[in-house]
């Protein structure tokens, strides 16, 4: 063996040598993992909500404000543009989203601060563990083969849970007043309710609440969680609902449109708040918008109900919740009750009913004043007619 062979076999072996003394630490295997290939896992859809359990991972998407309703895929699973990602397990550190090609991976990355994009893959890492991860894909459609969800990070020792500070219970106002990303603790009546977004009042303000917790309008309830900004609306983000109490009486503020929208410029006093709105024009839906309108002023409807009895350019009353998109103000309503034709005071028709103020019914058909207008008119009848045959019988 030559001198050079000599030297290029120690260097190879001196090599080795080296690689086997570096200590090797595997990555660490994911904890869970949820498929998207196959609906079997998916355990509720409709057009506004669909959740996909595997594994001890829950992943909600909720349609929000996106304009496009949940998609019915899977392999992969179709999650829209303004929709809304909720992942729950126990002590997370980290996820790993696996997109279904490198684009959706990218379009994902930008709708999740501080991800980090490899290929096909996104990974969102915390500082602390968390039960719950919720974003918003702000970019556009992301598409994703599966989830894996770590409660150690680079094979680390687990993290566990921190023990939460109590939080002290502040009124709506109060919260109100607060910075966004505060954990913050209030109660109130709920006045309204559309899929997993409950509206509460308590007097000194309106919240809108994000809840997977089963309540009823009239429930008084104690709500914790984190208080966000949501495309313009405050909203409460919640780890739990306490019911406190029921069947309390919801009544809507009545306020007239120019007043509504004056708000909605100004102090935000009736965002997330029921409201009466009377005297307004219906106009022409496009399917997901419905204007009322009151002179030069308009709001729209979201999702108007089917309405029976009631036309395009009725003028009717209107109760409903005040959501807003992008700062815009816009109505929810419950159903097709909450609309009705309008009837101006001292008029007839379906606000008035029957014996009430204003309407048709008892008081007008049957009242004192009218029974003695009646007997008035049939007295001086009387009197005539005796005048007038006793004139006849002296001629």
């Amino acid at each position: 063996m030559n001198k050079r062979v000599k030297v290029l076999v120690s260097a190879v072996l001196a090599t080795v040598m080296l690689v086997l003394c570096i200590p090797f630490t595997a990555a660490a295997a994911a904890d869970a993992t949820i498929s998207f290939s196959d609906k079997a896992n998916r355990t509720v859809f409709t057009t506004e909500q669909q959740v996909w359990v595997q594994n001890g991972i829950t992943v909600t998407n909720d349609k929000g404000s996106s304009t496009s309703n949940v998609a019915d895929y899977a392999a992969p699973a179709r999650f829209y543009k303004s929709s809304t990602l909720t992942i729950a397990y126990t002590g997370m550190m980290k996820i790993v989203v696996n997109a279904n090609t490198a684009d959706y991976a990218i379009s994902l990355g930008k709708s999740v601060s501080g991800a980090t994009v490899n290929d096909k893959t996104v990974t969102i890492t915390f500082t602390e563990a968390k039960n719950t991860y919720s974003f918003q894909l702000t970019d556009g459609q992301v598409r994703v083969d599966s989830i894996e969800v770590y409660t150690t990070v680079d094979g680390g020792t687990p993290t566990p849970t921190p023990t939460p500070t109590p939080v002290e219970k502040s009124t709506i106002a109060e919260v109100l007043a607060k910075d966004y990303g505060t954990d913050v603790k209030t109660e109130g009546v709920v006045t309204f309710i559309s899929g997993k977004n409950v509206y509460i009042n308590d007097g000194t303000g309106n919240m809108l609440v994000y809840t997977s917790a089963t309540v009823a309008v009239g429930d008084k309830v104690e709500v914790e969680g984190e208080f966000k900004d949501y495309y313009g609306k405050p909203e409460i983000a919640a780890d739990t609902v306490n019911v406190l109490g029921s069947n309390n009486t919801v009544t809507p503020t009545t306020v007239s449109l120019a007043d509504l929208l004056a708000d909605q410029a100004g102090a935000k006093a009736h965002l997330s708040g029921l409201v009466k709105i009377t005297g307004v024009v219906l106009g022409t839906t496009d399917g997901d918008n419905t204007p009322i309108t009151a002179g030069e002023k308009s709001i729209n409807i979201r999702y108007l109900p089917e309405l029976t009895g009631i036309e395009v350019g009725d003028t009717v009353t209107v109760v409903g919740v005040v959501d807003a998109y992008d700062g815009t103000y816009q109505l929810k309503v419950a159903d097709a009750t909450a609309i009705t034709l309008y009837v101006a005071e001292g008029g007839s028709g379906s606000e008035g009913d029957s014996g009430s103020e204003g309407g048709s019914g008892t008081q007008g058909a049957g009242s004192p004043d009218t029974n003695d207008s009646v007997a008035a008119y049939i007295a001086v009848a009387v009197v005539a007619l005796f005048g007038i045959a006793y004139v006849s019988k002296k001629h």
